[in-house]
């Protein structure tokens, strides 16, 4: 029963450590956002076409060819 537990010690020694670490880190305050980190800025486009001033899609046909259509 000794010998069990002289060989159990240093793996409850190391598994102490290591929660004691993890629980720093999971305590400790929040750094930047990996987005934020990077010093480009990019802009977000959410519509294609939409930062040119170009149009997105092409303009509707008239509404002759649409009549005839159906």
């Amino acid at each position: 029963m000794i010998v069990t537990a002289v060989l159990l010690l240093p793996g409850l020694g190391v598994l102490l450590l290591l929660m004691s670490r993890v629980e720093d880190w999971l305590a400790a305050a929040p750094g930047a956002a990996r987005h934020a980190r990077s010093g480009r800025r990019h802009p977000l486009r959410l519509i294609r076409g939409g930062a040119s001033g170009t149009p997105a899609r092409p303009a509707a046909r008239s509404s002759t060819h649409r009549a005839h259509a159906a």
